[in-house]
């Protein structure tokens, strides 16, 4: 049996200010524009891999939370 806890979305991990500057502050705006690209390519291939499980029903069900 399921629990309203088994539900519950796990929180996102933030990185620690310094810690993302450290990193962020080793590539330049190309490395960084062409990883944004790349990842927008990768979430559109995963959102098309995926749009058959999505439903009115659960479009709605996100929304609620």
């Amino acid at each position: 049996m399921t629990t309203s806890s088994d539900n519950k979305i796990p929180s996102v991990p933030r990185p620690e200010a310094k810690n993302w500057l450290a990193l962020s502050s080793q590539f330049g705006a190309l490395a960084t524009d062409k990883f944004a690209d790349w990842i927008d390519a990768q979430l559109h291939v995963l959102e098309e891999s995926q749009k058959r499980f999505v439903t009115a029903q659960t479009i709605a069900k996100s929304l609620r939370r």
